[in-house]
């Protein structure tokens, strides 16, 4: 065998087994998806498109934790919150997904119709509150 068919066959073979290994660290984890709705029954909870329960409950729980990545890096989540769910709600469910090892998830806020959403962004500290709201932002 030539000395070119040897170096074609010998990148052929890293090519098949370090390509993989190295698509595989770079790959982008697929976000879960998880869905605050409002029906005529009350607020249900879906996740990635499944109705899971109607409250932050254990079923939810389990559900999610079920969905977490095993990989040492946490799972990316979004949230869609529909437009009848209170700012304590959204609160209430960020606490409850990063206690179960997600990261912080990106938070949307869509309306009845299912039309259009907003992304909404937190600080990431917590200020004093002012009557003026946040006093240090207008110096």
């Amino acid at each position: 065998m030539n000395r070119a068919r040897q170096r074609l066959i010998l990148l052929g073979c890293l090519f098949a087994f370090v390509y993989p290994a190295c698509a595989q660290e770079h790959e982008v984890m697929q976000p879960v998806i998880l869905t605050v709705d409002h029906t005529s029954a009350g607020f249900v909870y879906e996740v990635d498109g499944k109705t899971v329960s109607r409250s932050l409950s254990q079923t939810l729980m389990s559900t999610l934790v079920g969905k977490l990545s095993k990989e040492p890096k946490p799972t990316p989540m979004i949230v869609l919150v529909h437009d009848r769910a209170t700012l304590q709600m959204v609160g209430d469910i960020r606490g409850f997904v990063t206690k179960i090892g997600y990261d912080l998830p990106q938070v949307f806020w869509f309306n009845q119709g299912k039309t259009s959403m907003i992304e909404l962004k937190f600080a990431a500290k917590a200020v004093a509150f002012s009557a003026r709201g946040n006093a240090e932002s207008h110096q």
